[in-house]
């Protein structure tokens, strides 16, 4: 979602939430993730939830991506699918082997939209 949203950011087209503005999700920065699965990937039959452990609201993070790019885009509440509407994880087991976040959603976003807008004219070369 964050790529299809900085993209559109980037191009000035409408970012789409799928429900309302109290929907949230709760993100992990992708060297947090990979922090997280080489902290247990030699522990069998163990299931964790890996994420920061936080709600974060679609609707700031849009608005976010949004600033980022300058303005020009809009975000747009569509009616809601069949998945849940608000998500925040309980990553108490996980933590409890080592596992710290270290990057919070707007930091990650800056650093997805800094490499997006760095690469934007090759991403479209490769789309068309």
């Amino acid at each position: 979602m964050i790529d299809i949203w900085v993209l559109n950011a980037l191009q000035g087209k409408e970012l789409k939430i799928f429900g309302n503005e109290n929907k949230t999700l709760d993100f992990t920065y992708i060297d947090d993730f990979i922090e997280g699965i080489l902290l247990v990937m030699n522990q069998k039959n163990e299931v964790y939830d890996l994420s920061s452990g936080k709600a974060t609201k679609l609707t700031g993070v849009a608005d976010y991506i949004i600033s980022l790019a300058g303005g020009g885009s809009k975000c747009f509440e569509l009616p809601e699918m069949a998945q849940p509407q608000e998500v925040e994880l309980d990553i108490s087991k996980i933590k409890a082997q080592g596992y710290s976040p270290r990057v919070d959603i707007f930091e990650g976003v800056r650093k997805t939209f800094d490499w997006y807008k760095r690469n934007f004219e090759e991403i479209m070369r490769d789309r068309d």
